[in-house]
């Protein structure tokens, strides 16, 4: 349970964090020749509305590729897991700390 000021705050600026993440999520390009993926290249975060545009190198061998932008749904996945993780950790330990200062001798609260 959140109790102190510390915690709240952090509590706040986790879910912040985690919101943001899911509005500005990390990008992708797969570029597929022949309906298989031939490639795959990690672009840069963006605004949900409006992903980058895909990179067009020309295939060293002629190919005709077709890329497609999309988001990096396991990127995204490990930013939330990691705010999540982070923030409950310091929630916990922000307690913790509370906890052993209320109870340690000339406390005067």
């Amino acid at each position: 349970m959140v109790k102190s000021k510390r915690q709240r705050f952090v509590f706040w600026f986790g879910l912040a964090v985690f919101i943001l993440l899911g509005i500005f999520p990390p990008w992708t390009q797969v570029n597929r020749f022949r309906g298989q993926i031939w490639s795959s290249v990690n672009l840069s975060y963006s605004f949900i509305a409006l992903p980058p545009a895909p990179e067009t190198d020309p295939d060293p061998d002629g190919r005709v590729t077709i890329p497609t932008v999309k988001i990096d749904g396991t990127r995204l996945m490990i930013g939330w897991v990691c705010v999540s993780v982070l923030t409950a950790g310091l929630i916990i330990g922000l307690g913790f700390q509370e906890k052993h200062k209320a109870s340690a001798p000339g406390f005067r609260g």
